[in-house]
């Protein structure tokens, strides 16, 4: 592989970078397979979806081919995802309180509906910020 090739996709050796730490967790790690894998396709999935809102604004990376669907956003998704789902467990081999009891108060719904704000579809982020300290001035 010639160098000229990696200096023209950072995005991609990030996200193999990140996409082979998943794999040897993946290897390593005998019994969070399962957590890792569910976590790792959730991740998959969003990192297209948030790649699509960062491409608007900030992010213009150059992509292996030109289709709106790239693999660069699979892998980092699936690698920062499933790595964040069992890194913690896996070095301090603690395992963590389960919280599935807990019911979403009045402030995360708050907190929810702000974000959920910042990252409309059809707004760039930058507008949106805008709108909000424009409303405080």
């Amino acid at each position: 592989m010639d160098i000229t090739y990696l200096r023209e996709h950072p995005y991609l050796i990030g996200s193999l970078y990140f996409f082979g730490i998943w794999i040897v967790l993946f290897i390593l790690n005998k019994k969070d397979k399962k957590e890792q894998l569910v976590f790792g396709i959730i991740g998959g999935v969003l990192g297209v979806l948030v790649e699509q809102m960062h491409l608007n604004d900030w992010w213009r990376p150059n992509f292996i081919y030109d289709f709106p669907i790239h693999i660069e956003d699979i892998f980092f998704g699936i690698g920062v995802m499933g790595i964040s789902s069992v890194l913690y467990e896996f070095l301090f081999k603690k395992k963590q309180k389960s919280y599935s009891k807990l019911r979403p108060t009045k402030r995360y719904k708050i907190i929810l509906f702000i974000v959920a704000f910042f990252l409309d579809v059809g707004n760039s982020n930058f507008y949106s910020c805008n709108f909000y300290r424009n409303k405080e001035a």
